[in-house]
């Protein structure tokens, strides 16, 4: 894949922040020797393998009381 079909592939879209929320991932991000943004997109893939698995693995009734992130 070259460069520029990779990178029209990705998405950019503006997010608000508190911040005070901008200022602890900006210390995390610090902490795990990442850029900001390379911590967020981690986090967010993180997060959303996990929810995967849960969802892949249980039926809808089961996985409606597991969903409690905002």
């Amino acid at each position: 894949m070259t460069i520029t079909q990779e990178a029209k592939r990705k998405k950019t879209f503006p997010i608000e922040i508190e911040e005070g929320l901008h200022k602890a991932l900006k210390f995390k991000a610090i902490e795990s020797d990442m850029t900001l943004h390379a911590y967020i997109i981690e986090a967010l893939n993180s997060w959303v393998r996990e929810d995967f698995a849960v969802y892949a693995g249980k039926d809808d009734a089961q996985t409606s009381s597991t969903r409690d992130k905002p």
